[in-house]
């Protein structure tokens, strides 16, 4: 836990890997094989569980950022936070003006961006103010065709639709989030409550 805390905060992504198979079956192999091992977790900042490592008096968040060129207004943008210690998982929208604000209230530990969000020289000032990590990640990610398809199947439900009314870019950044958590969190699914 020591080591890993002082590597989350230095902003890194951590595997953790342990032995997949009994030694004694390792030694059917012969003397020498080695036991198998794998990575069961990737821990970032925004993912981390241990309660060693967890600030009481906050949450954890995890955030992710989505948007939506064009529109009458300008491009929209979408905040989704989920903090997998507590299982809270929350969805916004928000303009370009507000997006700063709107992380600042949140206080993530972690925000994933897809890579032409990160790269977009608008944003680049928003991205260095922030005292959170910033990850980003392949449009794969934030695919708006696959969002609300991605989140019904997560909660077993056959469309979002009981969970309220979203935003494409709303549902973009929630399926984000959500497809960041089963990545980093391999084998265990967390206990999330409803997108609100």
């Amino acid at each position: 836990d020591q080591y890993l805390q002082k590597l989350i905060a230095l902003g890194h992504r951590v595997a953790v890997c342990e032995q997949t198979e009994d030694p004694a079956e390792a030694r059917k192999r012969g003397s020498k094989a080695v036991v198998r091992r794998d990575v069961i977790r990737l821990v970032t900042a925004g993912t981390l569980t241990e309660e060693a490592l967890l600030d009481g008096r906050r949450n954890n968040y995890l955030a992710a950022v989505a948007r939506q060129r064009g529109g009458a207004e300008g491009d929209a943008f979408a905040v989704a936070w989920v903090d997998i210690s507590t299982g809270e998982f929350r969805v916004a929208a928000s303009a370009a003006g507000r997006l700063a604000a709107a992380l600042a209230r949140i206080e993530p530990r972690e925000v994933i961006v897809p890579d032409g969000l990160f790269a977009d020289a608008d944003l680049v000032p928003l991205w260095r103010s922030l005292t959170a990590t910033v990850t980003p990640l392949s449009p794969a990610f934030f695919d708006g065709a696959t969002a609300a398809d991605r989140l019904a199947a997560y909660f077993g439900v056959a469309t979002v639709d009981g969970f309220g009314s979203f935003s494409r870019p709303e549902l973009v950044a929630a399926a984000a989030a959500l497809a960041y958590v089963e990545k980093t969190q391999i084998r265990e699914r967390p206990r999330l409550s409803p997108l609100a």
